[in-house]
């Protein structure tokens, strides 16, 4: 399920357990959920529908899941994690979490798949 405000998600395998996610986020929304912050807020730069792409690790073992976050950016433009976690939080709420997924948090992985095996091109999965 894909929250209105986040198009043409795409993830690549891009070598040995390394992932490449992009999507096209409406980012006017995530500055209008924010109370006013200071002139140097990054968020007040950042405004339409920009692509956010982020570069990372997934480690899987025993049905968990980890992604350790190597690079983000929106647009061309490299962004510090901290505001590509505001907008995963942003976009990732629900009535049981309301803060939304936080990107260090481990994760259950889904139908009970116990690893994921990620190669260049490719994903194994093994249940």
């Amino acid at each position: 399920q894909i929250p209105v405000g986040v198009v043409q998600p795409t993830i690549n395998a891009v070598g040995p357990g390394r992932l490449s996610g992009r999507a096209i986020v409406d980012l006017d929304a995530v500055r209008r959920q924010k109370a006013p912050t200071s002139l140097l807020d990054p968020m007040n730069y950042l405004m339409g529908r920009l692509a956010v792409t982020a570069v990372g690790r997934l480690n899987t073992a025993n049905g968990v899941g980890r992604f350790e976050l190597e690079s983000s950016s929106v647009g061309s433009i490299p962004i510090p994690k901290i505001l590509l976690q505001e907008i995963v939080s942003y976009y990732s709420r629900s009535p049981e979490k309301p803060g939304g997924i936080a990107l260090d948090d481990p994760f259950q992985l889904p139908a009970k798949i116990r690893e994921i095996q990620v190669e260049r091109g490719q994903a194994i999965i093994v249940q």
